[in-house]
């Protein structure tokens, strides 16, 4: 029997004119988290936006992958359109395919096997000054880290140090207010020429014109060749029916910077806390990047054999999964989850909720890194296990982000152990990303336990 949207139960504890807005604003990931109590599907209301929340993750899987072709993005990724265009984030349809089309072979493996040595120096030169820098925020730290990284390998050169800092500054604000703006609950206030408006303004307009001098430059020839940049220019000028102009090519960076430094920063940050509350996997992790590595640089043959390192970041990943909230809004009619969803339907979920299901993973609290072993993950169920997402929208840098992250752990865990100054004062913070509040530490050379 085929349900309608009249049929799906609605969460409890709605309010007037607020709806659920409260305890969403509150606790996102612990509020969408308990829906699965009270239905496969759950009807959400966030100030008159009303939205359909699945907890199953077959639903999941018919929305990403078997039935992807009657979804948009949805709301969320609408109201990122503002700072991140119509880059493969946002994008939709027939010119979403046409444009991964595009940015894929930037990520093959013989691509990546060149970003490799660039990626270890960077991390390598900016991990550095850090012990002498005492205690550090270590999110904004690891930010900071990858960042030089993605825009390295994406230009084939560094931005110069004051521009570096500039766009860095513009989009952590013009994220942050992207996120305080997609649910507020009086749209029209985003209007008004208020200071937090004109900062937001002012940083959207920053991260424009510094990408779009950087595509002009790379466009006159006047940056060094190479350089995933180069790769995207040299691919969308040998397109015949279609010619990739500067503004779509800007689109396509700030996706896979904004991507690829939250996600790995917020991933590193996560796992170094994780390690600093438990010292005998910190001691495998030392023990492993020994033995395999004997000391020197780590490579990209050396990736596939860091076995452990791979154990904790899917752990990480699973745990505190970056992609905390994501939307899809129905093109067709479609069914789901034994409903039937009309065209333009708003879907909400978390994958974040999902590799926290009980039902799915044991004790899916305790952060417990050998549930990855060959003999414990051959049980888990298919497709149960979505970091990247899945199906057509599945991260197209998924590898790189992957090389880049095993690639600083090991770099940092060859010297350094990672202290955090007071774990219990940790706490999530769900931004673009989920990332870690509170999370002071330093680095201090392996061989000196003193903190």
């Amino acid at each position: 029997m085929v349900h309608t949207l009249s049929d799906v139960p609605v969460a409890p504890g709605q309010l007037p004119v607020l709806g659920h807005l409260i305890p969403f604003a509150r606790d996102p990931i612990g509020f969408l988290g308990g829906l699965r109590a009270h239905g496969d599907l759950v009807e959400i209301n966030l100030a008159g936006k009303h939205m359909f929340v699945p907890s199953r993750t077959e639903s999941l899987r018919e929305i990403l992958v078997n039935e992807a072709r009657n979804f948009d993005k949805g709301y969320l990724f609408e109201r990122f359109r503002v700072i991140l265009g119509n880059g493969l984030l946002t994008s939709t349809g027939e010119f979403h395919r046409r444009q991964r089309k595009i940015v894929q072979p930037a990520f093959h493996r013989e691509q990546i096997a060149g970003y490799t040595d660039a990626v270890r120096e960077e991390i390598t030169e900016t991990v550095g000054p850090w012990p002498a820098r005492g205690w550090l925020d270590l999110c904004p730290t690891m930010q900071e880290m990858t960042f030089q990284v993605v825009t390295t390998v994406l230009f084939a050169a560094k931005l110069g140090k004051h521009e570096r800092q500039r766009f860095r500054h513009a989009m952590t604000v013009a994220l942050r207010g992207l996120i305080l703006r997609a649910y507020s609950p009086l749209p029209f206030l985003e209007r008004l020429p208020t200071p937090g408006n004109q900062r937001f303004e002012n940083a959207v307009s920053t991260v424009r014109t510094i990408l779009d001098d950087v595509v002009a430059a790379h466009r006159r020839g006047g940056d060094e060749p190479g350089g995933l940049l180069s790769l995207l220019l040299d691919t969308s000028e040998s397109e015949q029916d279609h010619h990739v102009l500067d503004e779509q090519l800007r689109d396509e960076v700030v996706s896979i910077i904004t991507a690829g430094t939250e996600t790995a920063a917020g991933t590193l940050s996560w796992l170094f806390y994780e390690l600093a509350r438990n010292p005998d996997l910190e001691r495998r992790l030392h023990q492993e990047v020994d033995d395999k590595l004997g000391g020197r640089p780590v490579e990209l043959g050396d990736i596939a054999g860091l076995e452990f390192v791979s154990w904790l970041l899917n752990e990480t990943l699973r745990r505190y999964t970056p992609n905390w909230i994501l939307t899809r809004r129905t093109i067709n009619p479609v069914v789901i989850s034994g409903t039937r969803l009309e065209p333009n339907t708003e879907m909400l979920f978390s994958l974040t909720t999902v590799h926290r299901d009980p039902n799915l993973f044991t004790e899916p609290y305790r952060f417990d890194p050998d549930r990855w072993s060959p003999e414990r993950s051959a049980t888990l169920p298919r497709g149960v296990f979505m970091p990247f997402g899945a199906g057509n929208r599945k991260c197209v840098g998924d590898s790189f982000a992957w090389t880049v992250m095993v690639v600083a752990v090991a770099t940092i865990a060859q010297r350094w152990r990672v202290v955090v100054a007071d774990p219990t004062k940790v706490r999530e913070q769900p931004r673009a990303t989920l990332q870690p509040k509170g999370l002071v530490g330093k680095l201090v050379q392996r061989r000196d336990t003193a903190v």
